[in-house]
């Protein structure tokens, strides 16, 4: 399952998944994991919550985000969902270009049963029909 969390920059989009993964760890059976491009909530997120900063992986392209996320699927079976804030600050192309990029992380997601949750700056009117259609917040 891919959900997106939308809305224009300053909006609390991530606050609101701070306050999802929060929330969800109590209810969770798996891990949580928190891609961020940077450790500024460091101490927002519940000690038991896996903070990753990507900037320190220099993930700049689709392929390698791809890639960072299979790998952190892969190196814990355990992880129930993963929190992406700011997608869009470290992914090239616009939103319509990345429509490959997220069909493939749907599709990895259902394969390993880990729930994928990513926040992206934009109006909610103007982004695709497939983002849309996740929206989750």
């Amino acid at each position: 399952m891919i959900g997106f969390v939308c809305g224009i920059a300053g909006s609390g989009k991530t606050r609101r998944m701070v306050d999802m993964a929060n929330a969800i760890l109590n209810d969770s059976l798996g891990k949580i994991v928190f891609i961020d491009e940077d450790c500024d909530r460091m101490f927002d997120l519940k000690h038991a919550i896996r903070l990753v900063d990507v900037g320190e992986y220099n993930v700049r392209k689709n392929d390698e985000f791809y890639g960072f996320v299979a790998g952190i699927m892969a190196g814990d079976f355990d992880i129930h969902t993963i929190f992406v804030d700011s997608f869009l600050k470290f992914m090239d192309g616009s939103l319509t270009e990345l429509l490959p990029l997220l069909e493939r992380l749907e599709a990895l997601s259902e394969a390993h049963k880990v729930k994928l949750i990513l926040s992206i700056s934009a109006e909610e009117d103007a982004v695709p029909a497939f983002i849309r259609d996740r929206k989750v917040a």
